[in-house]
């Protein structure tokens, strides 16, 4: 994995030219993104549900520097991040009416629900009001809490049949309205809480505990970058050398592309994205994007790490390798 940060390689500039003296000590720690930074964009990193970064500091937990080209150097520890917590469920909603529609008058049943950044927690306990005639339900969106990106509502007419009624989750502090139309039958409130950090994409390495600079970054496990050429004819992407088969390249795997020295990305295709491989035939495929002029870069497969509540991830000895091209 690579990826020294512009704050990095300014501060290496600044120290190289005499404008700033490097601090004589620094403690790194070790994070998590569920989306990765690129050029001025800062990446997502897990907040909330048990999440903290790690100290990893010093010969205890790194190998010495392998000097070359790259030069780089690995974990001699293992790297354990705590336990996903769960997300627990909402508090019972709080609902009102407004005028409005034509709608007969109704007992509403509602049950509200949080949505992490990966899956929902069950639901709240059930709540009832009695609409009037040519009124409409209002919903209050539940208190936000560490962890929750949004929320959904279920209502039903009868005790223990509510349904989903909104098709994004709604953000925190939005209500929700019922729409002059009425109900639509969605899906049923959850029995499972499966809210959780999310996809894990890979690794930072800041200054600080919480805050402070993020100093590197890196895509999850230790893939070759294989050179690729792609071409508008059939939005084709060919890696030289990367044989079905036999590089653990296959159909469902997720790659990302860069761009390669001296080279230029192919139109219609996202730098730093995560894509899925299909139609791999030797060593041509596609990943659903279309292409719109050709381009050339760099490829390499990406192993996400999805999180659900309880578990822990842990980076094994020699599975991070950080390094620095000269």
């Amino acid at each position: 994995m690579a990826g020294n940060t512009p704050f990095f390689a300014s501060e290496i500039l600044s120290y190289l030219t005499g404008q700033e003296a490097l601090a004589t000590t620094l403690t790194p720690y070790l994070g998590l993104f569920t989306a990765m930074p690129s050029g001025t964009a800062s990446g997502t990193e897990v907040s909330g549900l048990g999440y903290a970064r790690i100290e990893v500091n010093g010969s205890s937990f790194w190998n010495a520097p392998v000097q070359g080209s790259p030069t780089t150097v690995a974990n001699s520890a293992t790297f354990t991040f705590p336990n996903a917590t769960t997300l627990s469920p909402p508090a019972n909603p709080t609902l009102s009416s407004t005028a409005g529609g034509t709608l007969a008058a109704t007992t509403y049943y509602v049950i509200i629900t949080y949505v992490g950044a990966s899956g929902e927690t069950t639901g709240s306990g059930e709540v009832s009001l009695a609409v009037a005639a040519d009124n409409l339900l209002v919903v209050d969106s539940p208190a936000a809490s560490s962890g929750a990106v949004g929320w959904n509502v279920y209502v039903g007419t009868a005790s223990g049949g509510e349904t989903k009624q909104n098709s994004t989750y709604l953000a925190i502090g939005t209500n929700w309205t019922e729409p002059t139309t009425g109900l639509i039958s969605g899906s049923a409130v959850p029995t499972t809480n499966t809210a959780s950090w999310g996809n894990i994409l890979g690794v930072g390495l800041w200054d600080a505990a919480t805050g402070g600079d993020l100093l590197y970054s890196g895509w999850l496990g230790n893939a070759k970058y294989w050179p690729f050429t792609a071409t508008t004819s059939g939005n084709l992407i060919s890696a030289y050398g990367i044989t079905a088969g036999t590089t653990g390249f296959a159909n469902g795997v997720n790659v990302i592309f860069s761009e390669g020295f001296g080279g230029t990305a192919p139109t219609g295709l996202s730098l730093n994205t995560l894509y899925t491989v299909s139609n791999l035939s030797s060593d041509t495929f596609t990943v659903g994007a279309t292409l719109t002029a050709n381009g050339s870069g760099n490829v390499r497969m990406v192993v996400p790490q999805t999180m659900v509540p309880n578990n822990r991830l842990q980076i094994n000895p020699g599975e991070m390798i950080l390094q620095y091209s000269t």
